[in-house]
C-alpha cells in the first residue's frame, strides 16, 4: 500500500510536503510495528522504538522530497528550501510523537499480555 501511494505521489507537481510527511510517518510506523512485533514486551524497548520512529520521519520525508526533485528534472527543485526547513523544525515534535506511539503500543502490549494470562 505504502509503495502504491508513493507511485501516485510521485508525478503529480504537488509542492504541499503534507502528503510527503504522511507518507514518511507510514514507512516508519510500518518499520516500527515490524520491530516491535519481533520481540518481547518491555516498555523500555518499545518507547526505544518509538523515538527511533520519530527521529526518522525528518530524514525520511527529506529523502523523499529529494528523489521527487530529482526525478522530475526541472531545473530547480519541487520543494522551497522554507518547506525544507519546516519539516527539519518539526524535528522535536517527531520524537515526542515517537516516543507517544512507543508509550501507546508498549502499554497496549503489556495489557494484551496480561488480558491473555488472566484467560489462562
Amino acid at each position: 500500500m505504502i509503495g502504491f501511494l508513493c507511485l501516485v505521489w510521485l508525478p503529480f507537481e504537488d509542492t504541499n510536503t503534507t502528503f510527503t510527511i504522511g507518507l514518511a510517518m507510514l514507512i516508519c510506523a510500518w518499520l516500527a510495528v515490524r520491530e516491535v512485533r519481533k520481540g518481547k514486551s518491555y516498555l523500555a524497548r518499545d518507547l526505544l522504538i518509538g523515538a527511533v520512529t520519530g527521529i526518522a520521519i525528518v530524514p525520511i520525508a527529506l529523502i523523499l522530497m529529494a528523489i521527487k526533485s530529482g526525478l522530475h528534472a526541472h531545473g530547480f527543485s519541487d520543494f522551497q528550501i522554507i518547506q525544507v526547513k519546516q519539516v527539519i523544525a518539526g524535528f522535536p515534535f517527531w520524537i515526542l510523537g515517537g516516543l507517544l506511539f512507543g508509550v501507546i503500543i508498549g502499554i497496549g502490549r503489556n495489557l494484551s499480555a496480561r488480558a491473555n494470562s488472566e484467560e489462562n
